[in-house]
């Protein structure tokens, strides 16, 4: 491992994430003690987001100037976003960007509950409902956001919303629903950008994919593996063995560098490798 630390000093180890998991630090001020919710919005979604092909920067909300490289951006936390960060992340709803607001967000304006807040923030309608909305959803017929989901179920029977902040705009498109057919999960189309509004926040790897291609964003694999990359590195983690095919985002060379393996000695847009079961293989990519 140390000579691949020490190979790794001189190579350009950039970001290429396209995807963002944002995170505003402020938001645990105004949760609960030991409310669920937090470790529903920040901790407990990330193995599946991971698991959608692609490498996701984790930021905070002070960050989002600098994500305009990013083409899906997922807002996770921020309850009672600042003016600031309204403004900021306002100037990267264009450019067909996906952004995906999760339970909750902007529901607070000057200290309270503000249902009209979350609208000016996320660009869908949601209303506030007096009966709490909790466990599974399932996934409706749209062709893109829905793609390899339709009328599959997803959730778990703890999932507990309250108060329940459901999506109920006339202009969007329901993606989901809880079981009793309230709306989970729904998105509307802007002329420069998408926004994903999801009560629901228990959302699959596949969902994300799928959130990922629509914004134009780069997927490396196509099976439910951990992806990392940097400009020069790629790591693939794997639960189950077998070969994955994998796609660069430019022509490269490619070396397997625990067993310093050369897998591609000219530059290639796709290679094939056989996976252990549990295993991570490291590539360095020539670019």
């Amino acid at each position: 491992m140390n000579h691949i630390a020490d190979q790794a000093l001189e190579w350009d180890r950039g970001s290429v994430a396209e995807a963002a998991f944002l995170m505003d630090e402020t938001a645990p001020a105004y949760l609960n003690v030991a409310d669920p919710m937090g470790a529903e919005l920040l901790i407990l979604q990330l193995p599946q987001l991971h698991r959608a092909g692609l490498p996701v920067a984790h930021c905070l909300t002070d960050d989002v100037d600098k994500l305009s490289a990013c083409r899906l951006i997922i807002v996770s936390s921020s309850l009672a976003p600042s003016p600031e960060f309204r403004r900021k992340l306002d100037a990267l709803k264009s450019d067909n960007r996906v952004i995906v607001f999760l339970n909750g967000a902007g529901f607070l304006s000057d200290g309270a509950v503000n249902p009209e807040a979350i609208a000016s923030f996320t660009g869908i309608t949601v209303k506030r409902d007096t009966v709490p909305a909790k466990g599974p959803f399932t996934f409706q017929n749209s062709l893109d956001f829905c793609n390899l989901l339709q009328d599959k179920t997803f959730g778990t029977e703890t999932y507990l919303q309250n108060p329940a902040l459901l999506p109920n705009d006339p202009n969007a498109e329901v993606l989901a629903r809880y079981t009793d057919g309230r709306i989970a999960i729904a998105a509307r189309r802007y002329p420069q950008w998408t926004a994903v509004y999801a009560a629901q926040v228990q959302l699959p790897a596949q969902f994300y994919r799928n959130l990922a291609v629509m914004a134009g964003t780069h997927c490396y694999i196509d099976t439910p593996d951990v992806v990392l990359a940097n400009r020069s590195m790629l790591a693939v983690s794997v639960e189950k063995p077998g070969p994955r095919t994998i796609r660069l985002p430019r022509p490269a060379t490619v070396t397997e560098l625990y067993t310093n393996k050369i897998i591609a000695e000219k530059s290639v847009s796709t290679f094939t490798y056989d996976f252990p079961a549990l295993e991570t293989r490291l590539f360095h990519l020539g670019y």
